[in-house]
């Protein structure tokens, strides 16, 4: 497999939405390219990050407010 260099490719074997073939080639790849283990690892950590963030309700005037700072770009 060559390398695979691709975020979305590594968020997609991360959340296991590949084929057990796919699965199986990055999952060797990321035994033996350390460019691309740590690239998953960074990912990793971004996606465990990313949910335990807490959702916050936007205030009721947030869409107004975007449009107003817009007109001053």
């Amino acid at each position: 497999m060559e390398c695979i260099h691709d975020a979305a490719l590594l968020s997609r074997y991360l959340e296991n939405d590949l084929s057990i073939e796919e699965m199986n080639a990055i999952s060797t790849h990321l035994e033996k390219c350390e460019f691309c283990k740590k690239e998953f690892e960074r990912l990793k950590t971004a996606m465990v990050i990313m949910k335990s963030v807490q959702e916050v309700p936007a205030p009721r005037n947030y869409a107004e407010v975007i449009q107003e700072r817009l007109k001053h770009c």
